[in-house]
């Protein structure tokens, strides 16, 4: 009985702040291997669907043309010059490439399939690389948590099977879908830096934190570090002898070490962001519905399609557990654990930031309710987070996590507690001989076994959650024909070219031709004018494609006509030209510009030849009038650059694009050479940041500091210890002394 009872304790020991306490317990490499293999295996034939190499077969999703854009460019880029640049031309009026908040080109992971494999087919790549690297990340948690192979392997095939990732990809959300999938990657290194001596999880953290920022949106960036923060207070430990938290020395050294990590390493994306915040306009949030607590626990538990007002999946499908499975976890574990509250005790330290990280999400995907205003209301930037229903999907890999832990301990508490009822009976009712009890000590194998079955129908059901939203389709575009005919009859021209909408953007990829309808949640703005007006520049591109009814009379009546000879879709000629369009670059008089705010004609611009080299804009002028300035239509964002004949010259935004006041023309007649360059200055500052934090970072994890910890005193980490401990009451004496507090320091 007593060794029954050492069992039962020993597996349900609560992790602590003590990092010398809490320890992996061994693990052998033909486990890891099997282990590996089972979640891998299940993600790959799960996503079967996924894994068609056909290059004319894209994800599915109406957003996923304008989303891909970034990539997408600097595939196309790369395989036509050899290089990736840092502007990119060919959306609305130009943009960052790097540094744009949807742009995911520094994520390797992201990126680089689609530049090894194209963009459709390297998309599909890296759909899989994530989601079967969330397998391993849920494995890898369930290690940092201290589950056991049950456990382990449950936990990376359920959250493999997200719905909410699942949902994201329908709608085509490449980035909002793929950066999901590091968060179990963030916790099990915030975790593993909380309570493990060793240094990778201190690097597991830092650089799953960096890969998605660097993923195309911040959206889930902010509730991860939420949930971190949660972890970390609630690993700071309560003296009683004085009612103070106090965080083990060390803790507070590699917590403090990751986020100087995270911030050097991420500066090549966040100097940028920083300094130029105020260039991006991005719708806000307006709080317009209210969803009932109820509907929004109800999502995470149902995987049937939602229904209006709930229809859009990529917002609203958040299946992450069936009900039925979680509701026996709960049910065994207050049944096999005593007391009730053990539920939470046993590893509360973990168990509540995750329960709180989950009620806290839930009531921001509530959306418009008093709690939202007032947040919203308080802290303003939170209006960057739109369409809050998305929020589910940063509490659906708490949801499983915490089942896996109770999972987990019911399948490896489950036999010592039936062996412990067997024989309390056997001992005090005195019946060994009744045949049923020789049963009993099988009985703890069967709830284990039962619950194994259960668990594994309920990954696989979640693991369907693939084939229930997602999937790819082809390439079927009424405009490909129209961008196609306009790249083959205009091979050299820089060419843009109207849209009915922003769903069909792949062959302007393809064939580098801008798309001028553009991203529609976010474009750059230009410096404000310093000559003339935005409201002076026509909207128009000179070519635009498509048939459809509205749209098409929409084209005729703001002067569009139909090009002859031009591919005919259904009939319909489907390229469009306006000749009054206004060009690419052109000449303006300056008193034009300065003495009326009057829209600007065709009549009114000369039109000059150029060189476009994406990063690079090269105009040789010749026999110009006086006065003249020099247009070229790239919104005017900070980095842009001009010379003329070699000499830096001095910038102007004309209507938000770039402009320079051209000299008298020379006397001979030799032409101005005029050249605009894209040089990002913060672009290059972060990157040199984040080359210096890679390097420290690798110094770290080959602990290169050892030889300098050897040149310092003995005793460091205990007097850095006192150092805090002495900061910290210096800090609470100021805070609470009355005679401080009460003190008039005015002068009588």
């Amino acid at each position: 009985m007593m060794e029954t009872q050492v069992q039962l304790e020993q597996a349900d020991q609560p992790p602590v702040a003590k990092t010398s306490s809490y320890k992996l317990p061994p693990l052998s490499l033909l486990m890891v291997i099997v282990e590996f293999a089972v979640i891998l295996g299940v993600c790959w034939f799960s996503l079967t669907h996924f894994e068609d190499w056909n290059p004319r077969t894209k994800i599915s999703g109406d957003e996923f043309s304008y989303l891909i854009n970034s990539g997408a460019i600097a595939s196309s880029l790369y395989h036509k010059t050899g290089a990736i640049p840092l502007w990119n031309p060919f959306v609305k009026t130009g943009e960052p490439l790097l540094e744009n908040p949807f742009s995911y080109v520094l994520n390797p992971l992201m990126t680089l399939p689609l530049i090894a494999w194209g963009t459709y087919t390297g998309s599909k790549i890296a759909l899989l690389i994530h989601i079967m690297g969330l397998g391993l990340a849920g494995w890898t948690l369930g290690r940092a948590l201290r589950l056991r192979s049950a456990g382990r392997m449950f936990l990376g095939v359920a959250l493999a099977g997200n719905g909410s990732l699942a949902g994201a990809i329908s709608g085509g959300f490449y980035q909002m879908m793929l950066t999901q999938t590091y968060i179990p990657w963030i916790m099990a290194g915030m975790i593993g830096t909380l309570y493990l001596k060793r240094r990778w999880p201190v690097a597991l953290l830092v650089i799953a934190t960096v890969l998605q920022m660097f993923g195309g949106t911040f959206w889930y960036v902010l509730p991860a570090a939420i949930t971190c923060g949660l972890l970390a207070l609630f690993s700071l430990r309560l003296s009683f002898k004085r009612p103070v938290l106090t965080i083990d020395g060390t803790v507070f050294q590699r917590l403090l070490l990751a986020g100087v990590f995270i911030v050097l390493l991420s500066m090549v994306r966040l100097l940028p962001q920083i300094a130029h915040s105020d260039y991006v306009v991005h719708p806000e949030a307006t709080l317009g519905r209210t969803d009932p607590l109820e509907t929004i626990f109800r999502l995470y538990f149902t995987s049937d399609l939602p229904t209006p007002p709930y229809q859009a999946l990529f917002i609203f499908y958040h299946y992450a557990m069936p009900f039925w499975f979680l509701a026996a976890v709960v049910v065994l574990r207050l049944v096999i654990y005593k007391p009730f509250y053990s539920i939470i005790t046993s590893r509360w330290r973990i168990i509540l930031p995750l329960l709180i990280s989950i009620l806290f999400y839930s009531l921001w995907a509530q959306e418009d309710t008093p709690f939202m205003q007032w947040l919203y209301n308080t802290f303003t930037f939170f209006k960057e987070w739109r369409f809050l229903a998305r929020m589910m999907a940063a509490a659906t890999p708490m949801l499983i996590t915490l089942t896996a832990i109770w999972f987990d301990d019911i399948v490896y508490v489950a036999k010592p507690v039936v062996n412990a009822g067997r024989s309390w009976v056997v001992n005090h009712l005195k019946v060994q001989r009744l045949p049923f009890l020789r049963m009993l000590p099988t009985l703890g194998q069967i709830v284990a076994f039962a619950m194994i079955v259960a668990a594994t129908v309920a990954a696989l059901d979640l693991q369907n959650n693939w084939q229930r939203l997602s999937g790819l389709n082809n390439l079927a575009e009424f405009d490909i024909p129209g961008v196609e005919w306009l790249r083959e009859t205009h091979p050299t021209e820089f060419l843009a070219v109207q849209t009915s909408g922003f769903f069909n953007y792949f062959t302007h990829w393809e064939t580098l031709t801008r798309a001028t309808f553009g991203n529609p949640d976010y474009r750059p703005r230009g410096d404000y004018s310093t000559l003339g007006f935005w409201s002076m520049m026509p909207t128009f591109p000179e070519w635009a494609v498509g048939i459809e009814t509205p749209y098409a009379d929409g084209l005729a009546g703001n002067g569009y006509q139909r090009v002859a000879g031009s591919p005919a879709i259904y009939g319909q000629l489907s390229v469009w030209n306006k000749p009054d369009a206004m060009p690419y670059a052109f000449l303006v008089n300056r008193q034009r510009l300065d003495n009326t705010a009057l829209m600007l004609n065709r009549s009114e611009a000369t039109p000059v030849s150029y060189y476009h080299r994406i990063d690079s804009v090269l105009l040789p002028i010749s026999s110009y009038p006086a006065n003249s300035v020099l247009v070229v239509q790239e919104t005017a964002f900070p980095g842009w650059e001009v010379t003329i004949n070699g000499q830096p010259a001095k910038f102007e935004s004309v209507m938000e694009f770039l402009g320079v006041v051209l000299p008298d023309a020379p006397a001979d007649g030799s032409p101005v050479m005029v050249e605009f360059s894209y040089h990002p200055r913060e672009l290059f500052l972060g990157g040199y940041i984040t080359l210096l934090g890679a390097l420290l970072l690798s110094l770290y994890l080959l602990r290169a500091d050892r030889p300098l910890r050897k040149l310092l005193p003995a005793d460091i980490d205990s007097r850095v210890s006192k150092g805090l401990t002495g900061v910290r009451q210096r800090a609470v004496h100021i805070l609470t002394d009355e005679k401080l507090l009460n003190s008039d320091t005015d002068d009588d």
